[in-house]
């Protein structure tokens, strides 16, 4: 219920309580968003210790042609162990000759493309599969990603350049 302000003097008080609650709240959700941070680091820490690494078997074709990236159907695992199947696809119009992030998002079911992996790692919800150049807009052939690996599958993050 909203506190309304009907006699300064006998509401004052109340709505100063009110004010410090509010200051408490915020003063807990930045400990909190430390603590996460710190938290998270602890995780990834752990995992590389463990020698726990993420997975893809995605192959990226560039089409220089149409300016995009096409994939078919594969998987990325993250360091936990999750599986997220990948619907074949096609990126988003694409700058030729320069090399671009691809992340994951299982949430959205989307593929998502960034020049900078920073921007990428910022989201926790995606999963950075790899690095992978676009090639000359004459060019068509294999890009890269974990499918193009001897095994068909690879190390999430890795950079490719097969032009």
């Amino acid at each position: 219920m909203a506190i309304r302000i009907t006699d300064i003097a006998k509401d004052l008080a109340v709505l100063n309580q009110q004010l410090a609650a509010i200051d408490q709240i915020r003063e807990n959700v930045t400990q909190l968003q430390k603590n996460n941070g710190v938290l998270t680091e602890q995780v990834t820490k752990t995992q590389q210790q463990r020698g726990i690494v993420a997975t893809n078997n995605v192959v990226f074709t560039w089409h220089g042609s149409s300016r995009t990236f096409t994939w078919p159907a594969a998987f990325v695992r993250d360091a936990s162990n999750n599986y997220y199947p990948i619907p074949a696809g096609t990126s988003i119009v694409l700058q030729p000759s320069t090399y671009y992030w691809a992340a994951w998002n299982p949430t959205h079911q989307t593929m998502s493309w960034q020049t900078s992996v920073d921007v990428l790692a910022s989201i926790p919800t995606l999963q950075v599969i790899a690095n992978v150049f676009s090639g000359t807009s004459g060019q068509t052939g294999t890009a890269g990603g974990g499918g193009t690996a001897p095994g068909l599958d690879d190390i999430n993050g890795l950079k490719y350049k097969l032009f």
